[in-house]
């Protein structure tokens, strides 16, 4: 990835290449994600404060909905517990931090173990190959070029499976095809309206969440509303866990 390009290789002309062949130009975009991660967190939290929460959000650090009431929003203990975690070490890289916080959240366990009934209670059986320490040992001494997007993604497992599949499989795509995101996104406008309408009524009359100060109704409305339009995947999923909460609220 982009990280490992910046931080184990320390190249700024490698990391503009790589810049350039992904068409990532919006200069915010570019400033958020490979230089504000390297500014002191204290010089962040005072810049924040300035320029309001969430405006310099790192990688890995969660953001909070749009539509949290205000109060909740200043609650200084929510921001805490949206801080990434683990905490980056001193000279610690982007990438090493990334991978550290893999082997170390219980997050990632749980995932699999979920995916994996779900995937028995449909009669299929979920195997991690590459998941091997010989691989990892090979794949983690191969050039950091081989494992960032300059010149196609997953070029070492590409190459290792030349002549086993068929061509059309190894052949780099586009687009990402075939990954949980998309398929949230097919699911959510297929009938995620529907049940965001029945659950709340059209112009949110009734709700929990609201009542208990925890959200604005009027901003969740707006978020749902811009949703439709933007398809924005962050937003999507803030839409679906709230619903979540608030049929959780109903059923005590």
């Amino acid at each position: 990835m982009l990280f490992s390009v910046t931080c184990s290789c320390g190249s700024v002309g490698l990391l503009c290449g790589a810049l350039r062949e992904l068409r990532i130009t919006e200069f915010k975009s570019v400033v958020r994600q490979y230089v504000v991660p390297f500014v002191p967190r204290r010089v962040r939290d005072a810049l924040s404060a300035l320029r309001g929460p969430g405006s310099l959000r790192i990688h890995m650090e969660q953001t909070l909905p749009s539509w949290l009431s205000d109060s909740i929003i200043r609650d200084k203990s929510l921001r805490t517990r949206a801080n990434a975690e683990p905490e980056r070490n001193i000279f610690e890289g982007l990438a090493a931090h990334e991978s550290r916080w893999y082997l170390s959240s219980p997050y990632f366990g749980r995932a699999v173990s979920w995916a994996s009934s779900f995937a028995l209670g449909e009669g299929a059986e979920v195997r991690s190959p590459l998941v091997d320490g010989r691989l990892i040992q090979f794949a983690a001494a191969r050039p950091v070029t081989e494992r960032t997007p300059l010149g196609g993604s997953k070029k070492l497992l590409r190459e290792a499976s030349r002549g086993l599949v068929p061509e059309s499989v190894r052949a780099p795509r586009s687009v990402k095809t075939g990954i949980p995101k998309g398929y949230f996104h097919r699911q959510m406008h297929a009938g995620f309206g529907e049940v965001f309408g029945r659950v709340f009524g059209p112009a949110i009359r009734s709700c929990h969440l609201a009542d208990l100060g925890i959200i604005d109704a009027n901003r969740l409305e707006e978020a749902r509303s811009d949703y439709e339009k933007t398809g924005d995947h962050l937003t999507g999923v803030w839409l679906f866990l709230t619903l979540q909460a608030e049929l959780w609220l109903r059923s005590l």
